[in-house]
């Protein structure tokens, strides 16, 4: 640009000068951009020439359009074609404006008028013959077609753009083209695909260091962990949006991140955090509307109407899902406010008041301002270790020390927050509600012959609520709650008695074979017509007060426990059961983190010491390709070694949390169930909330967990807390025992389990891996998936529970106190 001064070549340095400020427009640095683009065209104009001040002027329609003033944009972008279509031999100067119209009409939602200009470009390209703009041509297409419901042609259109940038060489358009096949993968459910691009545009956007690009690419891959059930993992990609520092503030810029937050703790079921997010969204919505005011009413309604998320969600649903939880939460005077918003262009039209341009601000009450605080400080530190994560500084231990801290003080306020603001009909959290029949659909249809049962316990009968992919039928019993509860504590107590004992065998199976019957009589029997004709294979339950007390698998029919015949896992709550995450096929991709405690304790003595312990982990965890014992490659951790920080800092890699330790179910006191850590303190609730990297976590593993059972007056909530917190964490499963079993049984089983789960050669659901560990125990013989036949899962004939006893050693695990225990919750898959 010197050079051209000091040769007096104004020309050149008009189009240079606007060339550097297009730059700096696109790392975000908006007021040099502006700056040097007028300058350019100023000195374009002062040359008369043409060529010069329509470039100029697409450019600061650019600059404005990244500021979501879109008026200013379309007056200049308009000025700038008329331009270029005076100028007749040079069609190539058509291309930019083209596709800057068909941006701005894009970005305001009429997409009519967007793909008309986009295919202007098109044509023009590819009579030009010009690769790299026919390719963006193509990528913009892609995107019209992507808010207009049309995926396939999203998917189709980018990988041909992305084809051409491949061959002319230009990575930052293959980025691009990338992140634009995350969306369209994304809406077609191709979850792995989808996150795959968005991995590639997020890669590009750090290596060249540009904020604007990271921002977007973190909040497209927050909307795709949303959108595929992984609710924290959301939550985690869209607070390092947020903490992106780009170099100038855009108006509204962030009301995206902050409608998927608001989407995500709704789905959480945390309506007051979830309204403080909705609010800023739609604040800043507001101050984008201002930047729209002039323009013609159809095209601030189209606006209102864009596309801005996955599953047709658009701008005016942010509105309408905000006032309808205020409206659940009793605030319908905020509700209509909302609502108002939507409305008050039409209003003030109607009125013909054209002189009030300001836009009403939506307050956020003393408890939504803490949130927003609060979670300012959480951004911050979050920013600082994704940049020690960048170098793998020597601070990182210190510092995820710090956002423990201020996790847990930050789950403390929102607990409190949300008592404050809502009074909760039921206080169980993980209480799982048969009302949400979308839920349960996904559920039932992730695996064929699925069926899910809930048992609705009332005073003086119990409901069976089955419910199928296409319909849901209720089952009158008549039991009353008082008596249901009496069986499934007598079914306990034998437990307890076994616990005590050295072995459990013939006898002790004769004693329990009745009063689990009696259960089955009242929990299953009802349902048996429906399950043999509809050929069900798996029963997934949501179990309601004491039944969570006894594992359904060990129900019995006279002839055979219910584990002999389906597969079994329970559901917590419906919306943090995850119906499509599975873990992945490849061995090497699935890395173990298993820690566990074997020694005596000395400050809780009443723990046993658990010798089989380290052989458990030593079979489950392959430390090197050295290690011939070793199932899945990964990490072990033992006794002293496994403290709160070392679980914390190392999660991170992994797919499965394997804790060999003892835990305790307490009930009656809320957030008092804990697991022993191996330099004798606990690992207490509160501090599971803390565990920031639990979103990659397919499996935790709780190998030695006990709970006594409750009065009559609890609900078996404590059984459930323990999994809700690594669930609503961001696991996507949880396998605990109900009560403290056999140290050389549970080893058994747990390396049965996996060694199923690794090696079977027909893909493998996590449940079916754990019947088969079960069948293993119960049986004493091996059991693999081609020997359950018949509908039902039926073992075939030659195996029976029956069998004498007394004639089988002392290794023989035939009792359900050994084998029926472990539940496993959430993704069952």
């Amino acid at each position: 640009m010197e050079l051209a001064r000091k040769i007096g070549k104004p020309d050149q340095e008009a189009e240079l000068l606007i060339s550097l400020g297009n730059a700096y427009r696109i790392i975000g640095e908006y007021t040099k951009a502006k700056e040097l683009i007028e300058q350019g065209l100023k000195i374009g104009r002062k040359l008369k020439n043409p060529k010069l001040e329509l470039i100029g002027l697409n450019n600061l329609g650019y600059y404005y359009a990244s500021q979501n003033d879109y008026q200013k944009a379309l007056e200049l972008t308009q000025q700038s074609l008329k331009i270029a279509e005076k100028i007749k031999d040079s069609p190539h100067l058509l291309v930019s404006p083209q596709f800057s119209l068909g941006d701005i009409y894009n970005n305001l939602g009429d997409y009519p008028k967007s793909r008309y200009f986009y295919q202007q470009a098109l044509t023009t390209s590819q009579q030009l013959k010009n690769r790299r703009t026919e390719g963006i041509a193509l990528l913009s297409l892609a995107s019209n077609h992507f808010s207009q419901g049309k995926p396939q042609k999203t998917v189709e259109l980018s990988q041909q753009a992305l084809t051409i940038f491949q061959e002319i060489k230009v990575p930052a358009l293959e980025a691009f083209a990338y992140g634009m096949l995350s969306i369209g993968y994304g809406e077609l459910g191709n979850d792995v695909n989808a996150i795959k691009s968005t991995q590639s545009f997020l890669k590009f956007a750090r290596k060249v260091e540009n904020p604007v690009f990271e921002k977007n690419a973190l909040s497209l891959l927050g909307s795709l962990h949303y959108n595929f059930g992984r609710n924290q993992a959301a939550i985690k990609a869209y607070q390092q949006a947020l903490a992106i520092q780009t170099p100038e503030n855009v108006t509204g810029d962030k009301s995206g991140i902050y409608a998927g937050l608001g989407r995500v703790y709704r789905k959480l079921n945390q309506p007051s955090i979830a309204i403080g997010y909705y609010k800023q969204a739609v604040n800043g919505i507001e101050e984008f509307r201002r930047g729209i005011e002039g323009l013609p009413p159809e095209l601030q309604n189209s606006f209102l109407n864009k596309v801005i998320d996955f599953k047709g969600s658009k701008t005016a649903d942010v509105y309408r899902e905000l006032a309808e939880l205020l409206i659940s939460q009793g605030r319908q005077a905020e509700a209509q406010k909302v609502l108002d918003l939507l409305k008050i262009q039409e209003i003030r039209d109607f009125a013909k008041d054209k002189t009030d341009t300001t836009k009403t601000q939506l307050p956020l009450n003393d408890s939504e301002k803490k949130i927003q605080a609060e979670s300012q400080s959480i951004i911050a530190l979050s920013r600082q270790i994704s940049e020690c994560e960048k170098t793998n500084c020597k601070d990182k231990s210190k510092l995820n020390d710090q956002l423990t801290v201020v996790l847990n003080e930050f789950n403390q306020d929102l607990q409190k927050i949300n008592e404050e603001i809502r009074t909760r009909p039921v206080k169980d959290d993980s209480i799982f509600r048969p009302d949400r029949r979308g839920k349960v659909k996904e559920i039932v249809n992730a695996q064929p012959g699925t069926v899910m049962i809930y048992p609705f316990v009332l005073k003086d009968k119990l409901w069976l609520l089955l419910y199928s992919g296409k319909a849901a039928k209720k089952f009158e019993v008549k039991v009353t709650q008082d008596e249901l509860g009496k069986t499934v504590k007598q079914f306990r107590q034998l437990m307890e008695e076994c616990q005590g004992s050295a072995y459990c065998g013939t006898t002790d199976i004769a004693k329990i074979k009745p009063v689990s019957q009696k259960l089955y009589n009242w929990l299953i029997k009802p349902l048996e017509g429906e399950l043999k004709e509809n050929k069900v294979k798996n029963l997934v339950f949501a179990l309601d007060r004491f039944t969570r007390y006894v594992p359904m698998s060990a129900l019995y029919d006279g002839k055979q426990y219910l584990i002999e015949k389906y597969t079994i896992y329970n559901a917590l709550s419906a919306d943090l059961t995850n119906t499509t995450a599975k873990l992945p096929e490849n061995l090497q991709d699935t890395k173990v983190l298993a820690m566990g405690v074997s020694d005596k304790s000395l400050k809780f003595p009443y723990f046993s010491a658990l010798p089989s312990v380290p052989t458990e982990v030593d079979e489950i965890v392959k430390s090197s390709s050295k290690d011939k014992k070793g199932i899945y490659p990964g990490q072990q951790y033992l006794n002293k070694s496994f403290d709160y920080k070392t679980l914390r800092d190392n999660l991170t890699g992994n797919k499965i949390l394997h804790l060999a330790t003892h835990g305790k179910f307490i009930p009656g006191i809320k957030d008092q169930s804990y697991l022993l850590l191996g330099n004798d303190t606990k690992l207490e609730i509160p501090q599971i909330k803390t565990l920031a990297d639990l979103s990659n976590i397919h499996l935790v593993v709780l190998s030695a967990c006990q709970t006594a059972l409750g009065g009559p007056d609890l609900d078996g909530v404590e059984i459930a807390s323990i999994a809700y917190s690594f669930i609503n964490e961001g696991a996507k499963s949880v396998i605990a025992s109900l009560w403290q079993v056999g140290d050389k049984s549970t080893s058994e089983l747990m390396q049965n389990f996996y060694q199923n789960l690794a090696s079977n050669k027909k893909s493998i659901t996590k449940a079916e891996a754990m019947r088969l560990a079960q069948l293993k125990l119960l049986h004493g013989e091996e059991f693999k998936l081609d020997d359950i036949k018949r509908a039902g899962g039926i073992v075939p004939e030659g195996t029976s529970t029956d069998s004498n006893q007394n004639t089988k050693t002392k290794t023989n695990f035939a009792h359900p106190y050994y084998w029926a225990p472990f539940v496993l919750i959430g993704n069952g898959l």
